[in-house]
């Protein structure tokens, strides 16, 4: 609660059905209306104050969310890196096949969680698990067009990242039709494909 005098206080105009879906949040944590509206408001501010617009800090923290329950862990970069030229020296195929697969699975999970909305979540998803700089992803029914930038990533990694979303996108039926990187740089096209129940 915020303490202060009648005079502390402003009257604000609010759509009715806003005031009543606060007033039903407020109820279920045991606020009064006012305390539970200020109480929020500061929250927002202070994502404001750090730089983060509410929207963008609620929705890193859903896609957060879902990588963690996806079973994802961080792991420093150079590490990463380490174990992946490793790989790419004993079996390159075999490894970007099972990253292929591990992205299979991955839109699997997203499109049982969102449905056909789980192509709106590839970009902020990619963003925050993999830490890149910049994702453009741009899609219609039948094409998806994906830029991915990180000023950090090894080409072995950046090829990996590849294997991953085009497995990722297959998942969703879209299969890859163009595709160019090089290190920290990588753009791809993906086209709709539709099956039958036997897959064809």
């Amino acid at each position: 609660m915020i303490p202060g005098t009648k005079s502390d206080f402003k009257l604000i105009s609010l759509p009715e059905e806003l005031v009543d879906r606060l007033q039903r949040a407020a109820s279920r944590k045991g606020l009064s209306l006012t305390a539970y509206s200020a109480e929020n408001l500061e929250e927002a501010l202070k994502a404001e104050d750090n730089g983060v617009p509410l929207d963008e800090a609620i929705e890193s923290y859903r896609i957060l969310r879902v990588q963690l329950a996806a079973g994802a862990v961080q792991v420093p970069r150079q590490s990463l890196d380490t174990v992946v030229k490793s790989l790419f020296a004993s079996d390159k195929e075999a490894t970007l096949s099972d990253w292929a697969e591990t992205g299979k699975w991955y839109g699997e999970y997203l499109r049982t969680l969102f449905g056909e909305n789980a192509i709106e979540v590839i970009g902020g998803a990619l963003k925050i698990s993999w830490n890149l700089d910049e994702v453009d992803m741009r899609h219609d029914e039948m094409k998806a067009e994906l830029r991915l930038a990180s000023f950090s990533l090894s080409e072995e990694v950046t090829e990996l990242l590849v294997s991953y979303v085009v497995g990722v996108m297959g998942s969703l039926g879209y299969e890859r039709r163009e595709g160019e990187f090089i290190r920290g740089l990588a753009k791809l096209s993906f086209e709709r494909v539709f099956r039958t129940y036997n897959g064809k």
